[in-house]
């Protein structure tokens, strides 16, 4: 087997990248722009995740727009002044920008704070 990212069967990679370019050729940039309150775009990206993908709690230094086209995806946000209840990995690390808490088994000794964080994310 080549070594590298798993390759699309068929044409099924290259006739979604053609679906999905056009659909980014018809988006109304002029009403994001609007909503962004007149700045405009700095940055464009585009994640595609598959069943079972997990993101973890993370921040993110721009603005964002989330679409979710099937299944779903648990989102939770929390206010910017929650963040040190968060402990994020320090700066230049690897894991800069996200949590080193694990949510699903906080260890309360090592991240005390993140008890105050019960109750104030948005779902």
């Amino acid at each position: 087997a080549e070594p590298g990212p798993p390759k699309p069967v068929g044409s099924f990679g290259i006739s979604c990248a053609v679906e999905v370019s056009k659909d980014i050729g018809r988006f109304q940039w002029d009403w994001l722009q609007k909503m962004m309150g007149g700045r405009h775009v700095q940055m464009c990206q585009f994640f595609c995740g598959l069943e079972g993908g997990f993101s973890p709690c993370h921040y993110d230094p721009q603005d964002n727009i989330f679409g979710q086209v099937r299944g779903y995806k648990r989102v939770l946000l929390f206010h910017p002044r929650h963040f040190v209840s968060l402990y994020p990995w320090p700066v230049h690390h690897p894991q800069d920008r996200q949590s080193r808490v694990d949510f699903d088994s906080p260890d309360l000794a090592a991240f005390p704070r993140y008890a105050e964080l019960r109750g104030q994310g948005l779902e």
